[in-house]
């Protein structure tokens, strides 16, 4: 059987087996979406897996998200060569296209604050570009739930129920630190990357993560180490008490890029405004 052939039995078999949308709970999934998405990596050659049927509100309305998600993960702090300057070219047009309002908020280069960043010891000159906007904060937001709600369909093996609760928080480039990082690692002891033979993922996707297999994942996710989603994501009864009294704890300006939200993406509406 050809690769093309192979290709559409696995759509078919997706699409056959889903129940509901891996993000809402419309039984009409008619499409197949990949998260992380194609435009991730190096010439949109993503490794198979990671792959869930979805509606059509939930798959178009958020290609605004993903493109924004695609441009701030290939956008390095010090310089951008290779194959990825192209492939930032393309993301910017389609940010252009179906999230116009981002590229507004990013402050102009010519304007922008002239920063030293230290890498492995040496002072390297970069630009620090702000991307903090509201419409910015909204698209990443709608990514990030998206990205939770498909770790937990892919470890729990099934979508999440819609009384369930996200956490995320999204970062980019260096903005997580150290500490913080190896603090969260410390909690995430399983490491995953996509896999397709031998072609992986490596530093294009991979997640630290942890799970109880049934109801409850948390993970840490980086994309080129450019951009990291951490996410809480349980639709468990008995973690619901305390995961809102935490969490609630953990949004609010004192943690940019934190959200709290639910299955189902209420957000994407917003987005429309």
């Amino acid at each position: 059987m050809g690769e093309a052939n192979r290709r559409s039995a696995s759509r078919a078999e997706i699409l056959k087996s889903a129940k509901r949308c891996v993000y809402c709970s419309s039984t009409s999934a008619t499409t197949i979406e990949h998260m992380p998405p194609r435009g991730m990596f190096e010439g949109k050659d993503r490794p198979s897996g990671w792959e869930f049927a979805c509606c059509d509100r939930c798959n178009e309305g958020s290609r605004g998200s993903d493109a924004v998600a695609q441009l701030f993960a290939l956008i390095e702090p010090i310089s951008v060569s290779g194959w990825k300057g192209d492939q930032i070219s393309r993301a910017m047009a389609a940010v252009r296209k179906q999230a116009p309002k981002v590229l507004s908020e990013l402050s102009p280069l010519g304007k922008s604050r002239p920063v030293l960043l230290n890498r492995k010891g040496l002072l390297h000159e970069a630009v620090e570009l702000k991307a903090d906007g509201p419409a910015t904060k909204a698209h990443l937001d709608v990514f990030a739930a998206k990205m939770a709600m498909a770790t937990f369909a892919t470890y729990i093996g099934r979508p999440m129920n819609m009384d369930g609760i996200i956490y995320t928080q999204w970062f980019l480039n260096r903005g997580m630190g150290q500490d913080a990082y190896h603090a969260s690692l410390s909690i995430m002891p399983s490491f995953d990357e996509l896999r397709q033979g031998r072609k992986t993922s490596g530093k294009q996707f991979h997640l630290h993560y942890n799970t109880d297999l049934s109801s409850l994942i948390v993970g840490l996710i980086s994309f080129h180490g450019c951009l990291t989603v951490m996410l809480v994501a349980s639709d468990g009864d008995e973690f619901r008490p305390t995961l809102d009294n935490m969490l609630q704890r953990m949004i609010g300006p004192h943690r940019p890029g934190s959200q709290l939200t639910e299955p189902g993406l209420p957000n994407l509406e917003f987005l429309r405004s």
